[in-house]
Order: C-alpha cells, then sequence, then structure tokens
C-alpha cells in the first residue's frame, strides 16, 4: 500500500538550512509545527489533525528518534547531527505505536563510518541566538571498531523582554554530547 512520505538527507538539511523540527515543518506539505508558550506545548499538526494542547495523553502526531518516541519537545533538536528525517503522513501505529494518529516524524541518527569525516555548523541570529552542531566520525580500529561522535548546542535570550524585571524571559540554553560504536566481527 502506498504512504505519503517526505525525506531529508542530511545534504538537503545543510542545503535548504533546515536546523530544527520548525524549519523542517515549513519545508513538508501537511505538517505544520510551531512553538506554542515558549516550546513547552509544541504540538506537530500532520494532515489538518491536532490535538488538544493541555491535557492530551498524547498527541496525534509523535517525534521519533531511531525510532524510540520522544515523549517531550524536540522542536529546538539540531538536525546537524542527522543522517536523515523522515515524515509519514497518515496512521502509523503499526510501525512506531503510541501518538501516531495523523504521522510520524522519525530522525536517523549517522552510523559510524569507514574513513574520517566530519563537519561543524555554525548559526549566529537575532535575539542573541547562537546555535552549533558538530560530528565526527571513523575508524578507531581498522576494519573493527568504529566510532561516531556529536555536539549540540544552541542558545537563545528568550520571547519577550519583561519591563518590570530586568532580563529576557524564558531564555534557554541546551546542549548535548553524544556518540555510537560499531564492532564489526571478522
Amino acid at each position: 500500500m502506498p504512504i505519503s512520505i517526505t525525506a531529508f538527507n542530511s545534504d538537503t538539511l545543510r542545503d535548504k538550512n533546515i536546523l530544527n523540527a520548525y524549519d523542517i515543518a515549513d519545508n513538508t506539505p501537511n505538517f505544520s509545527f510551531t512553538p506554542n508558550l515558549g516550546r513547552r506545548l509544541d504540538v506537530p499538526n500532520i494532515r489538518g489533525q491536532f490535538g488538544p494542547l493541555v491535557g492530551a495523553t498524547a498527541p496525534n502526531a509523535g517525534f521519533f528518534i531511531d525510532g524510540v518516541y520522544v515523549a517531550s519537545s524536540i522542536g529546538s533538536t539540531s538536525t546537524a547531527n542527522l543522517e536523515r528525517v523522515e515524515i509519514l503522513r497518515g496512521p502509523q501505529s503499526a510501525l512506531f505505536g503510541r501518538a501516531t494518529f495523523s504521522g510520524a516524524v522519525n530522525y536517523i541518527t549517522r552510523r559510524p563510518t569507514e574513513e574520517f569525516e566530519g563537519q561543524v555548523n555554525a548559526l549566529v541570529g537575532q535575539d542573541q541566538r547562537r546555535q552549533l552542531g558538530a560530528w565526527a566520525s571513523g575508524p578507531i580500529i581498522e576494519d573493527k571498531l568504529y566510532f561516531f561522535g556529536g555536539l549540540d548546542y544552541n542558545a537563545w535570550d528568550g520571547e519577550w523582554t519583561n519591563n518590570l524585571q530586568p532580563g529576557q524571559v524564558n531564555s534557554a540554553t541546551q546542549a548535548s554530547v553524544f556518540g555510537r560504536f560499531f564492532w564489526r566481527n571478522n
């Protein structure tokens, strides 16, 4: 049975300047994803099926990383370290299970490579936005053990200014380091 899928590989993500889930939605038909009240109530909207913001057990569409459900918002998670992103429109409960009545967004992370390679992506923007995504991959023991390591850093000064108290409201800084190893048994 045919299924409606939009997929972006790493080159397309970089060339189209797709930095996070909000940008993915902007470049995908029938997919809307906007920050609600400081990103805490972000709910994906696929094919017009929108779940309640408060009190719902799960949204109608879900985010996954390598097929594992992500219960919280990943709207600002960088795409710099991904191999590809797949947006599957329509019911996906047979493949992904919960929170996929209207569709699923699956982030596929990079696998370790047999040759040394890497990439650094940086962004500086308004509201003191700073974003850095970097990764490296290669062999540790040739033909046996390979590694992949990545770094994400995302910071901004907030959504609005509180004139009663100095400073920005809802400023955020996120950083993550991750990696994986692959052992090839000969």
